[in-house]
């Protein structure tokens, strides 16, 4: 019932997936498409510059290395962010489910590790002529590694997040893009605040809330 009521859509599309496990899984790959979709609107051209295509890290030889999901050129500071997207699926009170997600999330810590490799000591304007994204990038800095989640960049303070890279839910990145419109460098700014996952706020316990059903009054506490 709660559920419902706080976040309807995540009951909608856990019931999608489970009553057309086979439509679900023939359109999942397309997750990134609309990920990047929703990283253009909010980083908007003129300014910024977002390929509607991921990009392969090749070696020398032509060898794979990894794939980078995403790319953020901001044409007027000169920052280059290069993004691995993580849309792991919805979890609820399972504790199996929930280390999955987390386990997930983890593995991007080797992304970085092997994009920091084929970085090198290059610059940002080295890394997007080799990647093909223009010539608007610094030639004074260096790219910025973000890692962002759909729903959450962090599950507990013991995970060792690699703290080359930014770990920062994309909540935080619309908060960021829709609250503080007058960043200078708003690619720079996510790196000052999520580098090596950023610091957690102290947990402040909720007040309670009540629901009223008709004629029940429902009270939730949380403890």
């Amino acid at each position: 019932m709660f559920g419902g009521l706080l976040n309807p859509i995540c009951g909608l599309v856990r019931t999608l997936r489970l009553r057309h496990t086979r439509d679900w899984d023939e359109v999942v790959d397309q997750r990134e498409v609309y990920f990047r979709k929703d990283i253009k609107d909010h980083f908007r051209e003129p300014r910024f510059l977002v390929p509607d295509h991921g990009m392969t890290l090749r070696r020398e030889d032509g060898s794979h290395i990894t794939d980078v999901d995403a790319a953020i050129l901001d044409r007027e500071t000169g920052s280059l962010a290069l993004v691995q997207l993580k849309w792991p699926d919805i979890f609820g009170l399972s504790p199996k489910e929930r280390e999955s997600r987390r386990l997930n999330l983890l593995k991007a810590n080797a992304w970085v590790d092997r994009t920091c490799g084929w970085i090198a000591d290059r610059n940002a304007r080295q890394v997007a002529k080799a990647l093909s994204i223009g010539d608007s990038a610094s030639e004074s800095r260096r790219p910025i590694l973000l890692v962002i989640p759909r729903y959450t960049a962090r599950f507990t303070l013991n995970d060792r997040l690699d703290d080359r890279a930014c770990w920062v839910a994309w909540p935080e990145v619309v908060r960021m893009r829709v609250e503080q419109k007058k960043i200078a460098d708003p690619l720079a700014e996510l790196e000052r605040e999520f580098k090596g996952s950023g610091t957690l706020a102290q947990y402040d316990r909720p007040g309670d809330v009540t629901y009223k059903l008709r004629e029940l009054d429902v009270q939730v506490s949380v403890l």
